[in-house]
């Protein structure tokens, strides 16, 4: 699949440097996302359970 999409991209097709920018960005904004939700969803409830013993 890989393969036949790089075979028969366009003459503008991102270079595999481009590739792996885009990879990591998107990674990076994944991972931010999980841990603002963590630490926005969940730390109330860390600190209230500290806080009651």
């Amino acid at each position: 699949m890989i393969g036949t999409f790089l075979t028969e991209a366009p003459a503008a097709a991102i270079t595999g440097e481009q590739a792996v920018a885009n990879l990591w960005k998107t990674l990076i904004k994944a991972f931010s996302n999980i841990w603002n939700d963590i630490i926005g969803g969940n730390m109330p409830n860390v600190i209230n359970f500290f806080a009651t013993y």
